[in-house]
């Protein structure tokens, strides 16, 4: 990503200078019923925009700056999936890992 971006928007709390993010950890996340569920949604999403090809519709092709990063790992880009970034507080990480992430229980949209 572009150091450019970095401390910007509503969620930096702090004035700060810099000019990298260090990755401090990640997980994997398998949960073999969501994933169904969600195969099954992006084969839907991806009949519904044949459709829409074959009646002349186009569709928009939205880029992100996590694009290059995305495309060595299974982004499937027939549907427009994209690989973002989410930080949370530690507190809250269980619940995420149990329940999955529910925008109704966000403090607020950052971008």
């Amino acid at each position: 990503p572009d150091p450019r971006h970095l401390g910007i928007g509503r969620d930096v709390r702090e004035i700060s200078r810099y000019s990298k993010l260090t990755l401090r950890g990640a997980w994997k996340i398998v949960a073999p019923t969501r994933e169904k569920r969600y195969q099954l949604e992006a084969d839907d999403v991806k009949t519904h925009l044949q459709i829409l090809k074959r009646i002349g519709v186009s569709t928009p092709v939205v880029p992100t700056i996590l694009d290059t990063q995305a495309s060595q790992l299974s982004v499937d880009g027939s549907v427009n999936e994209k690989m973002l970034l989410h930080g949370t507080k530690p507190q809250v990480l269980l619940s995420i890992l149990q329940t999955g992430l529910n925008e109704r229980f966000s403090g607020g949209s950052f971008g």
